[in-house]
């Protein structure tokens, strides 16, 4: 399952996972929108008349039992806890795989992609499937489905042919980028939600695998409540509530963080640690392969805009209603994805957004 971020308008009463189904009536924005990288600030968003609901708020009931769970409180060996945590993965995506259905599997060349894949493997899942790489970890993703042994066609790399700087062109479109990164962001793409509708999955027949929610493979939380809260206000809710298609995360299963909440074991405090020693317990050639870091693909210039591109945001922006209405500065950058290009990219996505409520006839007051 997947754990979504909710909106409420406190004026129509409208809830919904997408911010923008929230937007009527009336919207009233700040001179000054103080959201940076991070924690979404308790319940306020941009627009003063849309909140976030609290995360406790939105948790399927069965979930709530999760909060009962005394942490730490089962010592079990090391090694045990690598073979109960396979095994509850396994578990955790037999349980969700539903065999009508194609399998979307965004893949990366990291631990959680490999786990992934391997649980596949060992579950005989290979029918109606593809997994999906973006191009900067591409070379050892595809090196990885070698030693593997998938055909061919059961795996792809996203606009392979792409020049890197122009790599994510679908995402800055200026009309699209507000739906992919669902409402104002300081962020100005969604990797994922660039790659599932610039390729056209039907939303009916598609399940959709990324395990992103690693976090609760770190020992650390006090409690269930908080561990959900933590990932409930990272930006990753509020994206991944974008897509209309099945969405599973097998970290997200019941019984799997039943299990990480509760087990106290040596070395439980690194999530690294653990995702490797499964790697090693199931097939340790798999550790072999390259794990690249953020600043590695920075360095590969992945996360930088080509001039075209580049030049094209900053005329976006100066041709929209937040530009002539709110803040004509430009302190651009050509870069993306870095804590230093904040208050360029949540301004464009803000003009992004003002020009959809102009679109949509919705009054616009300036506070």
């Amino acid at each position: 399952m997947r754990l979504n971020r909710y909106f409420r308008n406190t004026k129509t009463g409208v809830t919904s996972k997408k911010f923008l189904d929230c937007v009527s009536g009336t919207v009233t924005l700040p001179k000054n929108w103080a959201f940076n990288i991070g924690p979404i600030e308790g319940i306020k968003t941009c627009v003063a008349e849309i909140e976030n609901i609290p995360a406790m708020n939105t948790l399927p009931e069965m979930y709530k039992e999760l909060n009962k769970i005394k942490v730490n409180s089962v010592s079990i060996s090391w090694d045990k806890f690598v073979d109960k945590s396979w095994q509850a993965f396994l578990k955790a995506l037999k349980s969700t795989w539903s065999s009508e259905k194609l399998h979307l599997i965004f893949q990366s060349s990291g631990y959680d992609s490999r786990l992934m894949s391997m649980a596949c493997i060992n579950l005989g899942l290979k029918d109606n499937m593809l997994f999906v790489c973006a191009a900067p970890e591409s070379e050892d993703f595809i090196k990885i489905m070698e030693y593997q042994g998938w055909p061919i066609d059961k795996y792809m790399v996203y606009n392979k042919n792409a020049d890197k700087e122009e790599y994510y062109e679908y995402g800055f479109n200026y009309d699209k980028c507000i739906h992919l990164i669902n409402g104002p962001c300081d962020f100005p793409i969604q990797m994922m939600s660039t790659i599932y509708f610039d390729l056209g999955f039907d939303d009916d027949n598609t399940q959709l695998y990324s395990n992103q929610f690693a976090g609760i493979l770190k020992g650390t939380y006090k409690s269930f409540e908080e561990y959900y809260t933590t990932y409930y206000t990272q930006r990753y809710s509020k994206f991944w509530s974008v897509f209309d298609c099945e969405v599973v995360d097998n970290y997200l299963d019941f019984d799997f963080m039943k299990l990480m909440l509760e087990t106290k074991s040596v070395g439980w405090d690194n999530r690294d640690k653990l995702r490797a020693d499964i790697i090693r317990y199931v097939d340790p050639g798999m550790l072999k392969f390259k794990r690249w870091s953020w600043k590695e693909i920075h360095r590969n210039k992945f996360f930088k805009l080509s001039n075209r591109l580049y030049n094209k945001a900053i005329n976006d922006y100066k041709d929209s209603w937040y530009y002539h209405n709110v803040d004509s500065v430009i302190n651009s950058t050509p870069y993306y994805i870095t804590p230093e290009t904040v208050t360029w990219w949540k301004k464009w996505s803000m003009g992004a957004f003002t020009n959809y409520l102009v679109k949509k006839d919705i009054n616009i007051n300036i506070i």
